[in-house]
């Protein structure tokens, strides 16, 4: 079992007293500023009534995700924040005066806290620094070699590190063409549950392999990408900041809050908080597939900025590097909080072209964890977001998970047990979303949103079979690649402009497999169709399929439509 640092190593490694109180295990002096004389709390929560037409108001505003029973929606006040909440006119309330009492407050009452239950996979007695999640990254692989593979990403973050995930599939480094499942976390600094959830879920699938049936066969058949941390320097930034909520001793307040990457666009610093307002870009408002619209900002110093163009930040040009070279099925993105499962659109109420499919699993897999279902725009409106991007650029079965009910609760008090609750969430979604339905196990007990959206037995996305032959007929070993460029539609306001002034940007899949020794393959593949093509009317967007060996090569254009199983036949190369 992963262990983390005793509340004793980390107090003395912060060189504070045993006395401090902790916050998810970061250390913080005790008491708020407005506690002790300080001046103002520094960050507030408010409730705000605004409607589906006034909702653009709010968007340089930092949200929490936390949407009330009667629509109204939180937001998290910043220095500044509660001046820019009374221009827009909208109704609200504070309710939470002081967010950095109330969250000492609950952990002092938490701490240490763990509900009865065993010992989950990956659990630890703290959150995970961004060390010791690449620490258990590399433990994992050196331990199960034939089934893990840590693996970098091609783009740097802004401050130099390197984004890893793991790899996780029987006989891992064969590169063939099983179903793919990708789940990441972080893409908000201070979300720190989300890094845990991924994780946890590499550690339940090879230390419970050989063991659990169902992890077994999905580990079998399917190849799972998990990146618990795609916004290192956020996390980072969040996860190792020593608050001093009295002012004295440490400059950096309400660090632990932080929202964004590190970007600097070169802003004088705050001298409450250094870097607010002065860095930082929202990864989960820069995905390129509606970039640039409502619920998001063009300016610097939001907690909601979108970035200069799509794709600007490096963090999410590791996310649609995956999404490119992998023919993804379904993934979750995890987030925190609200207790939600979401899915596309989140700038538009309209239907998805795989309407029943998307919201059945939807619905089936919120009724094994008890989250509320329902499509991201009842949330509220937001743009350029991953599982928008996912869904309609790929074709991916994309959901987001936020979990608890606060940014980072106090570890021994929730996250063993969040695990708890959602695992059934994820293996549903792996094993529905992703398998075949030859493959899926047997003997499970299904929800009924699986029967009553008709989606029993289906595939859900396409398979490409075939065998390369030499002009005599004879099987060949080769490589496939399988290509397709595309545009991808950015946001368009009433004049059909966008804030870069194009209508969108280029995008393409691009992946490779090899084939068995006897030449032939089993390719499983996202629709050649792109979502949003479908939507404007545009069909038999053709695959390019090139297969090669030594000198030899052919090529073939495949339609490829959800639920499709092509027989290619043999491939003649010449």
């Amino acid at each position: 079992m992963s262990k983390g640092l005793t509340r004793r190593e980390l107090l003395r490694r912060a060189g504070v007293t045993a006395g401090a109180l902790t916050l998810g295990k970061i250390p913080l002096a005790a008491g708020p500023a407005s506690a002790t004389g300080g001046g103002a709390p520094l960050l507030q929560l408010a409730r705000v009534w605004a409607t589906a037409k006034t909702q653009h108001l709010l968007g340089e505003l930092d949200e929490t995700h936390t949407l009330f029973p009667d629509g109204s929606i939180e937001l998290l006040l910043w220095p500044g924040d509660r001046s820019k909440l009374d221009a827009t006119g909208l109704r609200y309330e504070i309710t939470v005066p002081d967010l950095i009492a109330r969250d000492l407050a609950e952990d002092a009452r938490l701490a240490g806290v763990r509900p009865p239950g065993p010992v989950v996979p990956g659990e630890r007695t703290a959150y995970r620094t961004l060390a010791e999640m690449d620490a258990d990254l590399d433990d994992l692989a050196s331990r199960f070699p034939d089934k893990a593979r840590v693996f970098s990403l091609p783009h740097k973050s802004h401050e130099g590190r390197t984004v890893r995930g793991i790899e996780i599939a029987s006989n891992v480094s064969k590169r063939d063409g099983r179903p793919v499942f990708y789940m990441d976390g972080i893409h908000h600094s201070r979300e720190w549950p989300a890094l845990e959830m991924p994780i946890m879920f590499a550690f339940d699938l090879l230390e419970s392999y050989g063991t659990d049936p169902r992890i077994t066969n999905l580990v079998d058949n399917a190849r799972i990408l998990i990146v618990p941390c795609m916004n290192p320097d956020g996390f980072h930034f969040s996860r190792s900041a020593l608050v001093d909520v009295q002012g004295v001793g440490h400059p950096a307040i309400g660090n632990a809050y932080w929202r964004k990457n590190r970007r600097n666009d070169g802003h004088a610093l705050d001298a409450l908080i250094p870097g607010y307002g002065a860095h930082g870009v929202d990864p989960n408002r820069n995905h390129a597939y509606g970039w640039g619209g409502d619920g998001s900002s063009g300016s610097t110093s939001s907690d909601t900025y979108r970035g200069p163009s799509p794709l600007s930040e490096p963090e999410n040009r590791n996310v649609a590097h995956i999404l490119r070279t992998h023919h993804v099925a379904a993934m979750i993105t995890h987030h925190t909080s609200g207790r939600l499962v979401l899915w596309a659109w989140s700038w538009a109420s309209d239907d998805l072209v795989d309407q029943q499919l998307i919201e059945g699993l939807g619905r089936a897999i919120a009724s094994r964890n008890g989250y509320t279902p329902q499509k991201s725009i009842q949330l509220y409106i937001h743009t350029g977001v991953l599982v928008d991007h996912a869904y309609g650029a790929f074709g991916t079965i994309s959901y987001t998970f936020e979990h608890a009910t606060s940014f980072h609760p106090s570890y021994a008090s929730t996250v063993p047990s969040m695990y708890t609750q959602n695992r059934e969430s994820f293996l549903l979604l792996a094993e529905e979303g992703v398998l075949p339905p030859e493959l899926r196990p047997e003997g499970r007990s299904l929800p009924a949103q699986i029967e009553q959206f008709g989606l029993t037995g289906k595939l859900h996305h396409a398979v490409l079979t075939g065998r390369l032959v030499d002009g005599d007929g004879n099987p060949v070993t080769g490589t496939l690649d399988l290509h397709q460029d595309f545009d991808v539609r950015l946001w368009r306001d009433g004049n059909g402009a966008n804030p870069t002034g194009q209508p969108s940007v280029p995008d393409a899949v691009d992946t490779t497999i090899d084939t068995e020794d006897d030449g032939t393959f089993t390719w499983h593949v996202n629709p050649s169709t792109r979502p949003y093509l479908r939507l404007a009317g545009v069909d038999d967007v053709p695959y390019r399929l090139t297969a090669q060996t030594g000198s030899l090569s052919a090529a073939v254009d495949v339609v490829a439509n959800r639920g499709d199983v092509l027989d290619l036949g043999d491939i003649q190369l010449a």
